[in-house]
């Protein structure tokens, strides 16, 4: 069954979301067209010369990795590069390049969550929680809609400063607007 790049990388992401990486970490879709259609996926720990070429050899389209091939910032392409002799192959062969790192060791789902099940580890927790960044929301809705979006922010997830949960603000107000040429 075949599915495009974005959707393999919109699933991962769902196990092991991009914000569990560590800073400075380069995780996500590292090369390839996200509208990409594949059929095969190969996985792997690390993108050598011989994983290309299984890959290759198999019609995998994409390469899900957990350590990514490109990590500091490649300043040019040139023949001879192990780094730069990957990637041009896989974008000769058509290969996009999924990387998940940082982010799957931290995730519930993920490398660690797996080792501590087969180890048969009980009431595991991580030795430091995952950061994730706060920012404010606003929107803008009917008054009457206000409780059932506030709900579905919380259950979410959203909501949370510190020890208190269920955190929010709303006022009502008069907005006002200048309309541009061309609106109506």
């Amino acid at each position: 069954m075949a599915c495009r790049v974005d959707e393999v990388a919109a699933l991962m992401e769902e196990i092991a979301p991009l914000e569990l990486a560590a800073e400075g970490d380069n995780v996500g879709l590292l090369l390839g067209d996200p509208a990409q259609r594949v059929e095969r996926v190969l996985l792997t720990i690390d993108v050598t010369g011989e994983v290309v070429e299984e890959a290759g050899r198999r019609g995998a389209g994409m390469i899900v990795a957990h350590h990514p091939l490109i990590f500091r910032p490649l300043h040019n392409l040139v023949a001879g590069d192990t780094v730069s002799n990957l990637v041009m192959e896989m974008i000769r062969r058509g290969i996009s390049l999924y990387a998940a790192h940082t982010n799957l060791d931290a995730s519930e789902q993920g490398v660690n969550a797996a080792l501590a099940d087969a180890l048969g580890l009980v009431k595991t927790r991580p030795l430091e929680p995952a950061r994730f960044p706060h920012f404010k929301l606003v929107t803008f809705l009917p008054v009457e809609s206000v409780d059932r979006l506030r709900e579905a922010v919380f259950k979410a997830g959203a909501g949370v400063i510190g020890k208190y949960s269920r955190c929010s603000f709303y006022a009502e107000g008069v907005g006002t607007f200048l309309a541009g040429e061309g609106t109506e």
